[in-house]
């Protein structure tokens, strides 16, 4: 069954930080477009949901929801400053986050950044003998660097579930 994309800020019903319209758009003129533009409109609905619910997911956000006990997903919200130092409208979906979400999108038309690496805290691979050394504390990344770094002005970092170890005095 087909999905539908719901954008509208602070909705109950929302699940998607951008439209299709807004990702055809943006992909217009854009060098890597080929996933996008070959996907048929209910793949392209199923990735922009997808990678909203990722991102919604993955980052401790900044402000305060501007509808806290209805609104589904993070944003909008309160007291959230642009890169310029300008404080957002509390009613809006902010341009970056929407670029953010529809460039996830498309490379989840390539592959699944959801699923765990395969090589997820590798440290070293040697071939002859066949070694393997792993460092134990690396995480798979479901959220590349550079979509991290178009947004980190909205968020104070990734929400991570490895447990912090530390040395309880009594």
């Amino acid at each position: 069954m087909p999905v539908v994309v719901v954008a509208d800020p602070g909705a109950p019903s929302a699940n998607s930080f951008a439209t299709l319209a807004e990702g055809n758009a943006y992909h217009e003129g854009h060098p890597f477009s080929a996933a996008w533009d070959d996907a048929d409109i209910d793949q392209k609905n199923r990735v922009l949901i997808m990678a909203t619910r990722m991102i919604a997911r993955a980052f401790l956000w900044r402000g305060v929801a501007t509808y806290p006990t209805t609104q589904a997903l993070p944003f909008p919200r309160y007291s959230v400053l642009s890169r310029y130092n300008v404080v957002y409208a509390p009613t809006i979906i902010p341009l970056e986050l929407k670029e953010a979400t529809i460039e996830l999108a498309r490379l989840l038309l390539t592959k699944d950044w959801s699923a765990e690496s395969d090589t997820a805290g590798l440290k070293s691979l040697r071939a002859g003998t066949v070694a393997l050394e792993f460092d134990g504390t690396q995480a798979g990344k479901i959220i590349p660097d550079y979509i991290a770094l178009m947004i980190a002005h909205l968020h104070d970092g990734l929400i991570t579930s490895r447990p912090t170890v530390g040395t309880v005095t009594r």
